[in-house]
């Protein structure tokens, strides 16, 4: 495939999406080195999903005026809570998933990572945003407000991923900035 997408040039840049999933910090890491060894700028996600750049106060507030930034902040914080318990999990089992998949499930500790999911889904820690899951019931939520449907796949200067705009000046110098 690397050599279809490098056809007719070898300045060609080639950039790997990766969803961080529950990548542990020293995997995500391996895995970058893996894709730069193939000559690939790899773009692994900040949060869980690429989805999870979309779940930020400013970014919707900034696309759907007629909601205060105030509630905003509070309907992304109670989407939060409500859907803890299948953060956890999700953090359980894709870390779980990991742990096999890289040849480490006999050290699995269930226990150790369950702990651990507990604390990250609890401080709200941005790396494990869930983005396909809390997205779907942020836009619910707003729904429900009556101040009609939000915006939220749309740029804006407040999800812009400076490694992603570093990779885009490389590829084609200076981009116009389209973002809000």
């Amino acid at each position: 495939m690397l050599r279809l997408a490098r056809a007719g040039s070898n300045k060609r840049l080639i950039v790997l999406h990766r969803d961080r999933d529950y990548l542990t910090d020293e995997d995500a890491k391996k895995w970058e080195v893996e894709v730069r060894k193939l000559g690939v700028e790899p773009f692994l996600t900040q949060g869980v999903d690429v989805e999870s750049y979309l779940i930020n106060a400013a970014h919707i507030h900034a696309l759907n005026p007629q909601f205060e930034i105030k509630e905003v902040e509070e309907i992304i914080s109670a989407v939060w809570i409500e859907h803890r318990n299948e953060q956890i999990k999700a953090f359980v089992n894709g870390r779980t998933n990991n742990e096999r998949m890289f040849g480490r499930g006999a050290e699995l500790n269930h226990g150790e990572i369950a702990v651990e999911a507990s604390e990250y889904v609890h401080e709200k820690n941005v790396r494990y945003k869930h983005g396909k899951l809390l997205l779907k019931s942020i836009r619910g939520k707003f729904q429900q407000t009556g101040k009609g449907n939000i915006v939220s796949m749309k740029p804006t200067k407040f999800i812009q991923v400076d490694a992603l705009a570093e990779m885009a000046k490389k590829a084609f110098g200076k981009i116009k900035d389209k973002a809000s």
